[in-house]
């Protein structure tokens, strides 16, 4: 038989997959036996580590793109990383959003399932675990993700590319934020609640969605419970609903049962009525004889509202016209 000669690029590709690519696909991409792939290893001074994990393709982490940047946020908010090892744990209602995870990095074992139980309330999770002895660290060390990151927030300033923030930003809004409607009302409803030694971090985040939507939602970080959590609360409608486009633009993998919840298609008061103001102004204008019921039923507003239109538009000057129709 004759032996094959290890070329340059059988060893590059020998040195960069060694420690972190399975037996049987070595043996496939190198068309060698195992014996003749560890006589090389040998000779290039290779090591392979008997505890690292080679189920999953974790260097993918490491990338700087939007969906990457999404589960580091994720992540930060759900993950846990502990001896070189990453454990994600979340409620079994979003089963389908860790299989993606476990997609995007290329796990191919189950995940884990079980419950706990407090206050005599029984909830049922669903999890991810696995370790690897050189991309887990060098994780952890990019964005600073201690094993006590309730307590140690996490390094999310550096990040200098508002789209790979804003994806950051919306992982960790699916992990530790909520979305939902005002009470009574259609309006919506953006909050996160964390241990108080996160409030600079909550505080850089709100600051970055009224930078990136360009609206001043006109609210602040708190913290609650007696300054033991810090709180961000978004209520403006408006921000919300630029927010969520930006976020749809991004093309990563946002939770949809917590971002469907924003409705684009409506329309908050303060929206409705700019608009209604600049149609009963053209109606108005270019109708001389056009009666208040037509109007009416033409804008679908009650006659009072029309009356109250026509009120505001008669008595008013062109100094001031520019605000009856903000």
């Amino acid at each position: 038989m004759i032996r094959q000669k290890w070329t340059e690029k059988n060893n590059n590709f020998l040195i960069e997959n060694y420690n972190n690519m399975d037996n049987d696909k070595l043996i496939h991409e190198l068309s060698r036996s195992w014996n003749a792939i560890k006589l090389q290893s040998a000779k290039l001074g290779l090591k392979r580590y008997k505890n690292i994990n080679r189920f999953a393709n974790l260097d993918i982490l490491l990338n700087d793109d939007n969906i990457t940047y999404y589960w580091i946020g994720f992540i930060m908010a759900d993950g846990n990383i502990i001896n070189n090892r990453l454990r994600i744990r979340i409620s079994d209602k979003d089963e389908n959003h860790l299989l993606r995870f476990k997609k995007y990095v290329k796990f191919d074992k189950k995940l884990n399932y079980g419950k706990t139980i407090i206050n005599n309330k029984q909830y049922n999770w669903v999890g991810i675990s696995m370790m690897d002895t050189k991309y887990i660290k060098k994780l952890s060390d990019k964005f600073d993700i201690r094993n006590n990151k309730t307590y140690i927030p996490c390094n999310i300033k550096n990040i200098n590319d508002d789209n790979l923030l804003l994806s950051l930003i919306t992982g960790f809004i699916d992990g530790d934020g909520s979305i939902r409607n005002q009470f009574n009302r259609k309006d919506f409803n953006l909050r996160i609640k964390c241990h108080k030694n996160w409030y600079n971090n909550l505080d850089f985040i709100l600051k970055t969605i009224i930078r990136i939507t360009d609206e001043d939602c006109k609210t602040s970080v708190k913290l609650v419970d007696n300054g033991k959590y810090a709180i961000m609360s978004i209520t403006n409608t408006k921000t919300l609903k630029i927010l969520k486009n930006k976020i749809i633009k991004l093309n990563i993998p946002y939770l949809y049962r917590k971002w469907d919840i924003i409705d684009l298609n409506y329309e908050t008061f303060y929206e409705r009525s700019k608009k209604n103001k600049k149609i009963f102004k053209e109606l108005f204008e270019n109708n001389e004889n056009i009666k208040v019921k037509e109007i009416a039923k033409i804008m679908n507003c009650s006659i009072n509202t029309i009356y109250k239109y026509k009120k505001l538009l008669t008595n008013i000057s062109s100094f001031v016209l520019y605000f009856f129709l903000l």
